[in-house]
């Protein structure tokens, strides 16, 4: 029972149910907004424009940094190291998808550590196309092609 091993064995199952169901929620609206807010009837609430949704993006971004850690301190098993500091130093670095290698993850880790950098991928192209809609669109100044 969850009880009988203590208030932090509790504590830990609420913070990964938790930062999970954050984790599922933020890719899920991503998808959503990114794949299918266009479809929407026109004269119909739209969830985001442009911007809000390159400023969104970026905030989940960071946002799935911190909840992969919260999710690799509550398991320490799943690095090869002892300090809960590296915990978010780690999601960081896989996120960005810099690996050092300095810190490694082991057994389930190494799954959800491949799950991270997927969706940490997934999210930046997203954030990355959106930015580009914000771009200017590119005219020619040759001659021919003045309207």
């Amino acid at each position: 029972m969850l009880w009988a091993s203590g208030p932090n064995l509790l504590l830990k199952c609420a913070a990964v149910v938790l930062v999970s169901y954050r984790v599922f929620e933020t890719v899920q609206a991503v998808v959503n907004v990114t794949l299918f807010d266009h479809f929407r009837i026109e004269g119909t609430h739209r969830v985001a424009g442009v911007t809000r949704s390159v400023v969104l993006g970026l905030w989940n971004y960071f946002e799935l940094i911190v909840c992969f850690g919260v999710l690799y301190a509550a398991h320490p098993g799943w690095l090869a190291s002892d300090v809960k500091v590296n915990s978010y130093y780690f999601s960081a670095i896989t996120q960005l998808t810099i690996g050092y290698g300095d810190i490694r993850p082991v057994g389930s880790g190494r799954l959800i550590a491949v799950f991270q950098g997927l969706i940490g991928l997934f999210i930046l192209v997203v954030v990355l196309a959106r930015f580009v809609t914000l771009m200017p669109e590119v005219r020619s100044v040759q001659r021919g092609d003045r309207k």
